[in-house]
């Protein structure tokens, strides 16, 4: 399932003599479990870029649109529905030589709110290529808007992101 899925429901009756119908509507709106990192609501010392396989020295086969992860960067998904997720997913690149790791933190409805799980991406110079890495998350009821924080303490990205699943079983590393 990629993208979401809008269900829309409404119901009138007739009404009676001395009132009128009665009316109701209810929409839900199922999205994936699957997020492009690069599909965010919102971002903040990072961006969008397209790797392309000429550039990415084999790392990818095909147009792939990242996020790169600044140093004290943030981005946004807004209204994700975290009921039941025990965990994230994060599909990420490896370039040493153009990065070097740092703090992932996963944050709830602001740059500096709950941190509900953080990952810690180390990689070497030589260090080339896709990886992908499970968080365990603290239970978290309801809508929220997710933010994705990024730190290190260089000069050069954390990252370049590709995609966050979010998982309703803790997954092994």
């Amino acid at each position: 399932m990629e993208g979401k899925y809008i269900f829309r429901a409404s119901y009138q009756d007739k009404g009676g003599q001395k009132i009128g119908p009665l009316t109701a509507q209810k929409e839900i709106v199922l999205k994936s479990p699957k997020i492009l990192s690069a599909n965010y609501d919102l971002m903040e010392k990072s961006m969008k870029f397209v790797l392309t396989p000429e550039m990415s020295q084999g790392m990818v086969e095909e147009d792939l649109d990242i996020l790169i992860a600044q140093n004290n960067g943030y981005a946004v998904y807004e209204n994700l529905d975290l009921t039941g997720v025990k965990g994230i997913l994060t599909h990420y690149l490896k370039a040493g030589a153009f990065m070097e790791g740092g703090t992932v933190e996963f944050r709830l409805d602001t740059v500096d709110g709950p941190s509900i799980g953080k990952l810690d991406l180390s990689f070497g110079i030589t260090s080339l290529g896709q990886d992908e890495t499970f968080t365990v998350i603290e239970a978290t009821e309801g809508v929220h808007d997710l933010y994705v924080t990024f730190s290190n303490s260089g000069e050069k990205p954390v990252t370049g992101l590709i995609s966050f699943y979010f998982s309703n079983e803790v997954m092994n590393n």
